[in-house]
């Protein structure tokens, strides 16, 4: 059973219209292939799992294979083959084609350096579904969503930033050193 999620299916769809690509990213089992297969039913496109060695196989000649005309074309894992990246930044700009994007990992795609089609892409983050999405009129009282407060985010997110801060610090320092 498909469980309907309005709301991020029109952020995801509103970054394929507006975008020549939509990064779908967030932790695993959050629904993104099942979107990304959604969006390709919905708008007649090509879909590339990357995590099937079939898929991969097809798309070891990349150029021929992912210029094929399609509304969008969907690379679901991306992580797994992030050197199409490069292809997909040559088929916006040549071929003006659009495509979706999903994967887990946008932190190991930074690591690895390769292409992140900047100014090209709007990332769309999913995540865990919320009550609401699952048919509750609201949170259990003893829920996250219930108990826990802006402030508590908040101060999380500062002290993850000082953190940050002072790991890039050290880092500098020891690049000099």
């Amino acid at each position: 059973m498909l469980i309907k999620r309005s709301e991020t299916l029109a952020r995801i769809t509103w970054g394929l219209r507006n975008y020549p690509v939509t990064a779908i990213l967030g932790p695993r089992q959050c629904g993104k292939t099942t979107f990304a297969r959604l969006i390709c039913n919905e708008m007649r496109g090509a879909y590339y799992d990357l995590e099937n060695p079939k898929d991969r196989a097809k798309l070891k000649n990349s150029m021929l294979t992912l210029s094929e005309p399609h509304p969008v074309i969907v690379l679901d894992e991306i992580q797994r083959l992030p050197i199409l990246l490069n292809e997909v930044h040559r088929l916006v700009e040549s071929r003006r084609l659009r495509f979706a994007i999903s994967g887990s990992s946008a932190r190991s795609l930074r690591r690895r350096g390769v292409n992140l089609l900047a100014g090209r892409a709007v990332t769309r983050a999913m995540h865990p579904m919320t009550a609401r999405e699952l048919g509750f009129p609201r949170p259990s009282p003893n829920s996250l969503e219930a108990v826990s407060s802006r402030r508590d985010a908040a101060e999380l997110a500062f002290a993850m930033a000082c953190c940050a801060t002072t790991l890039s610090r050290l880092g500098a320092e020891l690049v000099l050193f």
